[in-house]
């Protein structure tokens, strides 16, 4: 299963070098704008709001598991939570 979160979606091409498949295409929603000049406050917002869930969720694993020994079995279960969300998704 491949898929691109669009609502999470950057466009930093941070995905276009490790995928196995070689199977992401980025369209240009900024004309010809780059940089800082290709963001509108609304993405820029949303950015930072991404980026601050995911520092209170790190937080939150830290507080649980203070050695950042998350298990192998706690591993396995969140990629099949995961799984079964996607999965779900594309079901309706």
């Amino acid at each position: 299963m491949h898929t691109i979160i669009e609502d999470a979606c950057t466009g930093c091409e941070l995905c276009l070098p490790v995928c196995p498949i070689d199977c992401i295409h980025l369209d240009n929603v900024s004309d010809n704008h780059t940089g800082w000049q290709a963001w509108s406050q609304e993405l820029a917002d949303q950015a930072k709001d991404r980026y601050a869930q995911k520092q209170m969720r790190m937080a939150s694993l830290l507080q649980q598991d203070p050695k950042n020994e998350i298990s192998s079995a706690a591993k396995q279960s969140a990629v099949k939570a995961a799984l079964a969300k996607a999965k779900a998704l594309t079901e309706r």
